[in-house]
């Protein structure tokens, strides 16, 4: 991935996240008025666990399962009804739990902000 896609994935987590605002990123332990790439999503669990805690959160039936061959989110509506389901695999050398996680989150949000 390149940076400016990696830039665009974080902003999106962050706005997502309430944490981006005019003057940058305030992030609860990495500081207030950040740069936006200077966000660290797509390379720490540190800072992606809190957003899936929020996404569980969101979500009255979801399903979440982070496994080392790919991470699983399905969401479904009150009548048990699959509103989104995706399941990313680590299926390339330069991927890792970290990687796909953080991609399958970012179809999430993409779901969450279309909905």
């Amino acid at each position: 991935m390149e940076q400016q896609e990696i830039t665009q994935n974080n902003e999106l987590i962050t706005k997502f996240m309430g944490l981006h605002n005019k003057s940058g990123l305030t992030h609860p332990f990495a500081g207030q008025n950040m740069d936006i790439e200077d966000a660290r999503y797509h390379e720490s669990w540190d800072w992606l666990m809190p957003v899936i805690e929020s996404i569980i959160e969101r979500e009255t039936f979801i399903e979440f399962d982070i496994k080392r061959n790919g991470t699983y989110i399905r969401v479904f509506n009150i009548d048990n009804e699959t509103l989104f389901e995706c399941y990313p695999k680590i299926n390339t050398k330069e991927a890792t739990s970290l990687s796909v996680t953080y991609n399958a989150v970012l179809r999430y949000i993409e779901f969450y902000n279309n909905k």
